[in-house]
């Protein structure tokens, strides 16, 4: 049971850090410029992989449709919500 505890735990923890990374990359967008939105976007991704939850992937794929509608690459931009959407669907 304990294990069960810890493992839980973690997930919250990674989850928490997702969202912080989520939003960085967010930020990070629009004040820091392209070679920042790779380091914080490369760490969402690595969460989300460890997490392994398709909403959470979803809400990935929003958020990286979201910063290619602002940067102008709508056609990308689409892609992640066509991904996202699906993942929510399946």
């Amino acid at each position: 049971m304990a294990g069960l505890a810890a493992h839980c735990a973690g997930d919250e923890w990674r989850r928490e850090r997702f969202w912080a990374y989520l939003w960085l990359t967010n930020l990070a967008s629009d004040h820091r410029g392209p070679q920042a939105v790779v380091r914080a976007a490369a760490q969402c991704r690595a969460v989300a992989i460890s997490l392994g939850d398709a909403r959470i992937w979803a809400a990935l794929h929003a958020f990286f449709g979201l910063i290619d509608a602002r940067r102008g690459v709508l056609r990308t931009a689409h892609e992640h919500v066509e991904r996202g959407t699906k993942m929510l669907t399946n």
